[in-house]
């Protein structure tokens, strides 16, 4: 089995897996390729869900501040069961679940949007803006401030996380209709029209 960790996340697991299950325990957002064992599941546990494989390649978000948790499958197969529910839901590939207010929702996606950032790259087709900026501020470890500014706004593109800031806050600028200014540990982003 496989881990890649996304900034701002904790995984913990054992030493060694032992009893019937493998279980991790994840607050923030994991990518797996779990090795098949039918004798011993997977099973990683987040504060709202738990999520029970056999062999497959997933992604977990479930980060604290966010009102949004989800799943992704890009292959195999994987059920999410919703701890305010009591209810499971089975997902196929190319589906995530979304778990917000003790509700489920599946959708059908691309799942290169919710993995690329394994591969060093932020993928988004007509997301909101600040939804792209929280996973900027995650990565880069800043804080977002918001003055002045059309929530509304939507983008997509692709960005290379293994630039710089600077560089990044450049081609947000030269692409979307916002100024952000830096200022320490914070981004200040507003409308150029505005």
């Amino acid at each position: 089995t496989k881990v890649w960790i996304n900034s701002g996340s904790v995984v913990v697991y054992p030493v060694e897996f032992t009893g019937e299950t493998r279980e991790i325990y994840v607050e923030g957002e994991i990518y797996l390729e779990v090795a098949r064992n039918e004798e011993k599941p997977f099973i990683v546990k987040t504060p709202d869900c738990d999520v029970r494989v056999l062999g497959t390649a997933f992604n977990v978000s479930s980060y604290k501040n966010e009102a949004v948790h989800s799943v992704v499958l890009v292959h195999g197969s994987v059920e999410v069961q919703n701890f305010a529910q009591n209810k499971r839901m089975k997902l196929v590939p190319n589906e995530k679940v979304d778990i917000a207010g003790g509700e489920m929702s599946k959708y059908a996606v691309d799942v290169r949007d919710y993995t690329s950032w394994k591969d060093g790259f932020l993928t988004f087709h007509d997301e909101p803006f600040t939804n792209v900026m929280a996973r900027i501020a995650r990565y880069y470890n800043v804080k977002i401030m918001y003055k002045q500014y059309n929530a509304r706004l939507r983008c997509s593109g692709k960005l290379n996380l293994n630039e710089d800031l600077e560089k990044v806050i450049q081609s947000l600028e030269g692409t979307m209709s916002v100024s952000i200014q830096r200022s320490n540990n914070k981004l200040y982003i507003s409308n150029k029209n505005l």
